[in-house]
C-alpha cells in the first residue's frame, strides 16, 4: 500500500484539465488540413475548450492539375492527371476530353473555327435579297432615265 500512496496523492492533486462539455484542453494543438501535393497542414489550437480555425494551412491552388509542371496542384495525391500529349490527342480526329470540338479548343492549342450551316444560309439569303434590291433599284433608275429622255425629245 505504501507504494501506491505517491500515486494516489498525484492523482488527487493533479487538476482535471477537461471540463464537462469541452472538446479539448486549452493550449493543446493538433494538425489540420492536408499535406498531399502542394498543400501543407496547418495548426488548430484549443482555446477555452474549443478548437480554433485552421491557421497556416496551404490549400490547393486549383481544382484541376496544371499539366506538365510535375506538381499535384489539386492535392489529391496524383500528379498531372487528366493531362495528355498534345501530339496524340489534338490531331486524332476525335472529340477528346477537354476539347471544344474535334481536335480543337480547350486543351488543344489551335482555335476552333465554327461557322454552322444555319449562319451560312442566313447570310446567303440576306445577300440574295440585298442584291435583288440593288438590281431593282438600278432597273427603276434606268426606267426613269428613259422616260425623262423621251419627254425631253418630244
Amino acid at each position: 500500500m505504501d507504494k501506491f500512496i505517491p500515486l494516489i496523492v498525484l492523482l488527487v492533486l493533479m487538476p482535471v484539465t477537461v471540463v464537462q462539455g469541452q472538446e479539448c484542453t486549452s493550449g493543446d494543438t493538433r494538425p489540420c488540413g492536408s499535406d498531399l501535393g502542394v498543400c501543407e497542414t496547418g495548426l488548430r489550437t484549443c482555446i477555452g475548450g474549443k478548437w480554433s480555425e485552421c491557421v497556416g494551412e496551404k490549400r490547393p491552388t486549383s481544382n484541376i492539375d496544371v499539366c506538365d509542371n510535375g506538381l499535384d496542384d489539386n492535392c489529391d495525391g496524383e500528379t498531372d492527371e487528366d493531362c495528355f500529349d498534345v501530339n496524340e490527342t489534338c490531331y486524332n480526329k476525335k472529340h477528346d476530353l477537354g476539347e471544344e470540338r474535334t481536335d480543337c479548343g480547350g486543351k488543344c492549342p489551335k482555335t476552333c473555327y465554327f461557322f454552322p450551316w444555319v449562319e451560312v444560309t442566313l447570310i446567303g439569303v440576306a445577300m440574295f435579297f440585298i442584291g435583288l434590291g440593288l438590281y431593282y433599284m438600278q432597273r427603276e433608275k434606268g426606267k426613269r432615265l428613259i422616260v425623262s429622255e423621251s419627254i425631253v425629245d418630244d
